[in-house]
């Protein structure tokens, strides 16, 4: 068409009809043929990979991210691990995680039985150099998966890695004023509640899972004109329907409803009624000179990145004096892997 024409000449990004694809909707099923002879671009189809992440519809199965495990086995197939050390053996397992899953892990909650596989070639290449041999695992592989300060090698149980990448997807879907955040809140959830009935969609059936930990693990520091729902958010550390019980919920009050010339201003029967919840509302503070901000309460810094969410959800071992001498940087990594399998016995 003439638009995709003058989109190139203007923009200097000319489009390759050749390595393009349209996707149409099965609701313009009787424009089928017109759009296709309009652009002139071939018609795709679903499944298909998208910047390196499967496109699909319905629910992930072990099929639509075949493609990615095949790459991990014939990376894994080219090492000669048996020559390397242990040490170096746990950089290469690191950099494949790091590389190649954790961006498809942002989006999908990928099946367990393949995450388990890739977890047992990590295990058998991390042991005996060849992702096909079993080894003599030394260590229970949870163990290894603590971090070295806890007496582990630092690697990440790919079950929790995926659901914390997953929980930081959901936490910016909620707290995010991007338009693509704001497009899905729109879609699936409705005047403080998600929706029950919507279009299928292969990412928000895993989002949604994610979103009360979201909203009971978050609080708003409030700001100017404030438009943070007063019953249905947290404002006070704890969300107020856990003291005033699920009715609250049909109220659409907003925080600046109750703020007059700067300052709290809580109806009287809620005063006379629950007055030490009002002194608790009364001292929450207001940044007249800053919008409203969601903050992730476990977090020191109030942000909830990837490390914050994977520790969130990880199982917590006591640390070891032990382990900051053993990995310090003036040490060389074999010898500190060495010293790690004698003092875990």
């Amino acid at each position: 068409m003439d638009f995709l024409g003058e989109y190139g000449v203007n923009s200097g990004q000319v489009i390759n009809k050749a390595k393009s694809q349209v996707f149409i909707s099965r609701n313009l099923s009787y424009r089928h043929h017109l759009i296709i002879d309009l652009l002139r671009i071939p018609e795709g189809t679903a499944p298909f990979t998208y910047l390196g992440v499967p496109i699909f519809r319905g629910k992930p199965m072990v099929s639509h991210f075949q493609y990615i495990v095949d790459k991990i086995q014939l990376r894994f197939s080219s090492w000669k691990g048996s020559l390397l050390s242990m040490a170096g053996r746990l950089q290469l397992i690191n950099s494949i995680m790091a590389s190649m899953v954790v961006y498809s892990f942002q989006i999908y909650e990928w099946p367990v039985n393949l995450l388990r596989r890739l977890e047992v070639w990590c295990r058998n290449f991390l042991w005996s150099g060849s992702m096909d041999k079993h080894g003599v695992p030394l260590m229970a592989w949870k163990t290894c998966c603590a971090p070295m300060d806890e007496g582990g090698l630092g690697l990440k149980q790919l079950v929790v890695l995926n659901r914390s990448l997953l929980l930081k997807n959901a936490w910016e879907i909620y707290s995010s004023t991007s338009e693509g955040c704001s497009f899905l809140r729109n879609r699936f959830w409705r005047n403080g509640a998600l929706r029950r009935s919507y279009a299928s969609s292969s990412i928000w059936s895993i989002i949604k899972r994610f979103w009360q930990q979201v909203i009971d693990n978050g609080c708003w520091l409030l700001g100017s004109n404030s438009q943070v729902a007063f019953w249905k958010d947290n404002v006070i550390g704890r969300l107020l329907n856990a003291y005033f019980g699920a009715n609250v919920n049909i109220m659409k009050n907003t925080v600046s409803d109750f703020i007059h010339d700067g300052n709290w201003n809580l109806p009287p029967l809620l005063q006379l009624h629950f007055p030490d919840i009002c002194e608790i509302i009364s001292r929450v503070p207001i940044a007249f000179d800053s919008h409203d901000r969601l903050i992730w309460m476990p977090s020191t810094s109030g942000i909830l990145t990837a490390r914050d969410a994977y520790s969130f959800l990880r199982i917590h071992l006591p640390p070891l004096a032990w382990s900051k001498v053993i990995w310090s940087k003036f040490i060389t990594p074999r010898m500190s892997m060495l010293a790690w399998k004698v003092l875990k016995g």
